[in-house]
């Protein structure tokens, strides 16, 4: 597993998000601790960072167009769920995101975007930014997407921890097949952490051949970081 001090180098201020909500919900002293750790560095470092929306909420920074127009569009619905800024809802970015087929339009209905979109309304419904049956409408499409996804695509990679992880943290736990909480457990790393691996056949006492999100691979696995603050949460969520 990543050690304290390597884990406050991360600067991902989404990670860190799903950080505190694991130490929230685990009541885990110690994540909570680092995750203080990380508020004040970050803080003290990126004092107007347009991330103090999720970093240190509620947070007074204005945000505007211009300045989120250099982020990634899935991470400006995350900022416009922490911020709910009306500018921010104007733009054609965030409009396009809150229409049910987007990801489809896209031709992105096979990797994480469903997911990213779903955590983009989470986040708006938390804050109330929107009506919440508008939300909603569009959570019960992106939740059954998920569904589908995670019985298309069986390989235990980082793609289908997030995809469980975000069934959970909708509260659709009834949705989450036994089997499937099985494979991501018998998945788990010695040291407790989660690779963005799926096995398929062993090479030796360290190497094995197998899945990523993204390809196949021969590789050694090891712990990352993402996958395994994404399993960490999942099962703080169960």
């Amino acid at each position: 597993m990543v050690h304290e001090s390597d884990l406050l180098k991360e600067e991902d201020p989404l990670l860190w998000w799903l950080i505190q909500r694991s130490a929230d919900l685990s009541d885990d002293e110690r994540l909570r601790e680092i995750s203080q750790k990380f508020i004040q560095s970050f803080k003290a470092k990126y004092p107007t960072s347009v991330w103090m929306h999720l970093v240190d909420p509620p947070s007074y920074m204005p945000l505007y167009p211009e300045s989120v127009s250099h982020i990634p569009e899935y991470q400006q619905l995350f900022l416009y769920g922490g911020s709910c800024y009306q500018r921010l809802l104007e733009t054609r970015v965030i409009q396009e995101q809150l229409e049910a087929g987007f990801c489809r339009q896209m031709n992105h209905y096979g990797g994480a975007c469903y997911a990213n979109q779903l955590l983009g309304f989470h986040l708006i419904s938390q804050n109330e930014c929107l009506p919440q049956v508008q939300i909603e409408v569009l959570e019960r499409y992106l939740i059954e997407r998920i569904h589908k996804q995670l019985t298309w695509d069986p390989r235990v990679v980082e793609l289908y921890i997030q995809r469980l992880m975000m069934l959970a943290l909708k509260g659709q736990a009834d949705k989450i097949k036994p089997i499937w909480i099985h494979h991501v457990l018998k998945n788990q790393r010695p040291d407790g952490g989660w690779a963005d691996f799926n096995p398929i056949l062993t090479l030796g006492p360290s190497r094995a051949f197998g899945f990523t999100s993204s390809s196949i691979v021969i590789t050694t696995p090891k712990s990352q970081l993402y996958p395994t603050v994404q399993g960490v949460l999942l099962t703080s969520l169960l």
